[in-house]
């Protein structure tokens, strides 16, 4: 740093406002520039000209032209040096600068925003307009894509303001009619946020996050304390939360189940759908982890409930993966009426960019457990792949296939073991995938591959449990055991 014969009273540089500009970067200070000329923040052109003699010196200001007397000079030519004059103009200079850092967190920050807008709105006592402002929010906040627990969180804090926020009085008789809605208000908001809870519990199992339990406890304390839980609608989410978190067994699963499909006319639409769905994806869960038919029955009982009630039907639409769970679950069981049908009545609502291929994917899935093996290879090798999650099943698909018509016909060995070959190196070679995806799918080309070379059952069976105990998922267990007991 330059000496300067100024004593460190007379230097800009030690001054506030100097250290609130000196954080701006450059683009930021560029920016600065243009906010404080617009006369919707600032008026006054002294301001303007004392920016346009320090900003060249930015970030440091440590030039000797940046002695106080010498801005004075430069910003009042005709005036004799008062440094009270000056100052005063640098304490409202520093206010300008601290409004614009707050104007770029606003930009950045959209929750931020929402807030201060419904805190405006509260100040203004304009309770219909908060109402309105905070049920677009949610909407606004349902519609978009989850990404993970942040988007339920904020979902939560929206719906605790709508429904009950120590400053939002939205009854206009004041504190006797907010004590008589007072039950009605923790009830609604109880249920919401049990039913936000289970979703979002949902979504870090699918995402690998870990669940802060705060929402859920403070929720689950409410509901037992105000209702011990007897209300249906509560009972239905108050037993999901514990089957989620790991809590219940298949007794409380059925009774679960049983609430939700016997009590739908309480339901909302969309809580009902919900509902379905976690049961669905627990079961599922459920099934990997202990390879237990009940779990698949119970998988396809709900799909044939959830396809009566409509549910999986949006927008006149159907999602690919839906469509393939609910063909594959019902092939697995051996409902292949059901499949058959399925296929047939609901392939016109998948997107037509995706409708031959997951068509021709859930038919391969039909007639290999159907045990016609040559047709359900062909059906589904003579079809381009183009996602990666088409081709990992497809391929999946197509050695178990090459397997099975092998033992018949061994001139298909070879063919088997350049496709385990393939799909090997495949796998490898992608690098966006990870470590538990990838393993999944490479343990169960490993375990053919000692199946048709070294057809020894104990050895294998020994190293794939090992390979279990770490809790990690293979690619299609349930054929490779029954494959394995069969040596």
């Amino acid at each position: 740093m330059k000496k300067f014969s100024s004593p460190p009273n007379k230097l800009f540089l030690h001054c506030k406002v100097a250290n609130l500009l000196g954080a701006l970067s450059n683009s930021d200070l560029k920016l600065f520039d243009k906010f404080l000329r617009t006369p919707w923040f600032n008026r006054s052109k002294v301001l303007i000209r004392i920016l346009e003699n320090v900003k060249n010196h930015h970030p440091n200001f440590n030039n000797p032209k940046m002695e106080l007397p010498r801005i004075f000079k430069k910003v009042f030519p005709k005036e004799s040096y008062n440094e009270h004059k000056l100052r005063k103009y640098f304490s409202e200079l520093t206010k300008y600068v601290q409004l614009f850092m707050a104007h770029r967190i606003f930009e950045s920050n959209k929750k931020l925003v929402n807030e201060q807008t419904a805190l405006y709105l509260n100040h203004q006592n304009n309770y219909h307009a908060l109402e309105k402002y905070h049920r677009d929010a949610i909407r606004k906040n349902e519609e978009n894509k989850i990404k993970g627990l942040k988007s339920y969180k904020q979902k939560s804090d929206l719906l605790h303001q709508l429904y009950f926020h120590p400053s939002f009085d939205k009854f206009p008789d004041g504190a006797e009619m907010l004590k008589a809605n007072m039950e009605s208000i923790d009830r609604e908001l109880t249920l919401k946020k049990l039913f936000i809870a289970c979703e979002a519990m949902n979504v870090s199992h699918f995402f690998n996050e870990e669940f802060a339990p705060s929402l859920l406890t403070e929720v689950q304390e409410l509901v037992e304390s105000f209702c011990k839980g007897e209300h249906p609608v509560f009972k239905i989410f108050l037993n999901l939360s514990y089957l989620l978190q790991g809590n219940g067994d298949k007794k409380l699963f059925e009774a679960t189940m049983l609430l939700a499909t016997n009590k739908s006319l309480l339901l909302e639409y969309e809580e009902h759908a919900s509902c379905i769905s976690l049961l669905i994806n627990h079961a599922a869960r459920e099934h990997r982890k202990t390879d237990d038919i009940f779990y698949l029955k119970k998988i396809h009982a709900l799909n044939a409930f959830g396809l009566y009630k409509k549910m999986f039907i949006h927008r006149k639409k159907i999602n690919e993966s839906t469509f393939t769970n609910i063909s594959n679950t019902a092939s697995m069981i051996g409902e292949y009426n059901f499949a058959s049908n399925f296929i047939s009545d609901y392939q016109q609502y998948l997107d037509e960019k995706i409708r031959q291929k997951t068509v021709a994917l859930a038919q391969a899935y039909l007639l290999f457990h159907k045990q016609d093996y040559k047709t359900a290879y062909h059906k589904i090798s003579n079809i381009p792949f183009i996602s990666l999650r088409y081709k990992l099943v497809a391929r999946t698909l197509i050695i178990q296939c090459l397997y099975e018509i092998q033992g018949e016909d061994p001139s298909f060995k070879q063919l088997l073991k350049r496709e385990l070959v393939a799909f090997k190196r495949f796998i490898k070679k992608n690098k966006s995938w990870n470590e538990t995806r990838k393993n999944q799918y490479l343990i169960f080309v490993q375990v053919v591959d000692k199946i048709i070379n070294n057809p020894d059952k104990k050895s294998i069976i020994e190293w794939l449990l090992r390979k279990s105990e770490t809790n990690q998922p293979i690619m299609a267990k349930d054929w490779l055991m029954n494959k394995i007991n069969s040596l």
